[in-house]
């Protein structure tokens, strides 16, 4: 059935009276934001909070509208945008009570798991926080920080799979999530090397451990895993360490107040260095990584353009989170930053796309200096000039990830020596090549060895 947009105007739900027990003294916004909840007597019933919006599942359709807190209430939009579906009898009638309850609400209290909601005549609507499910802990990455920390052992999450560092080896296993964040973790593959006796026994201790998970538990930037005798294994987020947002471009995505401002980061230098485009102009900036997850960006440096009123805004907006940011991780192929008032930035990863920029001319620009050498896409091949000949190097691309052609050809032709040195050193590297991306007319080659190619578009 085709979905369409339902208004409900003229809803204010005013949720005052705020209270909140929850043992790590947060303010509610900060608990709420980025938490998921169910309604206790009906799971198909959900509530979620992220930065200003409010959203969930009513049963059958999606809800969704903004909020804000003020002096320990919460306000709901007046204006409430929800699919118009139809379904079984019994799902429409809980759906409509829902409704119907949520917009009588007049105070929120938060306590643990618990989201108490109660409305004008005194009725609960009795949520749970949701369990973890396997989305939650996709593409995340951690350190051990508990047990070894010198050694540096470490856990990853794909679909249904972990993965790590665990002293020596690298390891691997399937592992299934169930309810009440109840984890069990399959037998464990590995490498088979051997190293320092210190290392051997305790990648056998954490193995071990990690064999007879029980429960899981994941906050903001740190995960808990706890055994069935009850010991615990805690992690720390190291999803950022290593150049590994080296050389990738990411756009803003939750920007809601924004929907037509188009906001991206690169990270295209190994010092930590950052660039972008903030909705009107560039900006330039460098970051701290402080323990692992937390960062500080270093002040943003901006060209100075006008521009339409709401991409103004959005930059306003844009940098003052930029300044406060507090913590910084990746999820897969999203980056996530999170400000000091707890407000989400999320990014998704922009994927170079080859049929965008087929034809397209660049030049080289950071490096090599003196020598003319530029590149092209032409039939998923690097062509242009290396400095002194002409060269031709297929290429096959998947999601950014390059793995270059050993067929390439170039002309013989010989010419200056500094020109000769300059192309021998770039047909080295770009043979290296292993991630592309681009940003605001620059592109962006990352090689194997976390060497970064960085091209001007000329044409």
């Amino acid at each position: 059935m085709k979905k369409t947009l339902l208004l409900l105007s003229s809803l204010i739900l005013l949720l005052s009276s705020c209270s909140q027990k929850n043992n790590e003294n947060t303010n509610i916004f900060e608990a709420l934001n980025g938490s998921e909840f169910y309604l206790t007597s009906n799971p198909k019933i959900t509530i979620g909070f992220e930065n200003s919006n409010v959203y969930g599942n009513a049963s059958i359709n999606r809800y969704f509208t903004s909020f804000s807190i003020s002096n320990d209430q919460i306000i709901l939009g007046t204006n409430i945008g929800a699919t118009l579906m139809a379904g079984n009898e019994e799902d429409m009638k809980a759906e409509q009570e829902f409704l119907t309850d949520l917009g009588k609400a007049n105070s929120v209290s938060l306590e643990n798991d618990k989201l108490i909601i109660k409305t004008s005549e005194n009725k609960e609507l009795s949520f749970t926080k949701r369990s973890l499910n396997y989305n939650d802990l996709y593409g995340r990455e951690f350190i051990l920080e508990n047990k070894y920390p010198e050694i540096g052992i470490t856990i990853g999450f794909d679909t249904n799979k972990v993965y790590g560092f665990s002293g020596v080896n690298r390891y691997f296993a399937g592992y299934t999530l169930t309810n009440n964040n109840v984890i069990s973790i399959g037998a464990l593959g590995s490498t088979m090397m051997a190293g320092p006796e210190e290392n051997m026994k305790a990648e056998q201790d954490f193995t071990t451990l990690l064999s007879e998970a029980s429960n899981i538990t994941l906050s903001m930037t740190n995960l808990e895993i706890t055994t069935k005798s009850g010991e615990k294994l805690i992690f720390k987020d190291d999803s950022i360490s290593s150049n590994k947002l080296l050389g990738r471009t990411f756009l803003l995505k939750n920007f809601y107040k924004y929907p037509n401002v188009e906001i991206t980061m690169s990270f295209y230098g190994k010092e930590n260095q950052v660039n972008g485009f903030s909705g009107v102009n560039t900006y330039k900036t460098s970051y701290t990584n402080i323990n692992g997850n937390e960062v500080k960006f270093n002040g943003l440096a901006m060209t100075k353009m006008a521009g339409p009123e709401e991409n103004m805004n959005a930059e306003s907006d844009f940098s003052k989170y930029m300044e406060n940011a507090k913590y910084m991780y990746l999820k897969g192929k999203e980056l996530i930053i999170i400000a000091n008032d707890a407000t989400i930035l999320r990014f998704v990863e922009d994927y170079f796309d080859v049929n965008e920029h087929s034809g397209k001319e660049f030049k080289l620009s950071n490096m090599l200096e003196g020598t003319e050498i530029t590149l092209s896409i032409t039939n998923n091949s690097f062509v242009g000039k290396s400095g002194v000949n002409n060269y031709n190097i297929p290429f096959e691309i998947k999601d950014g990830k390059i793995t270059m052609s050993k067929t390439g050809i170039s002309t013989l032709m010989a010419g200056p020596e500094a020109d000769m040195q300059a192309e021998d050193e770039y047909l080295k590297l770009l043979n290296k090549a292993n991630y592309i991306s681009y940003n605001n007319n620059t592109l962006c080659i990352k090689t194997s060895d976390d060497d970064i190619l960085l091209f001007n578009m000329v044409n």
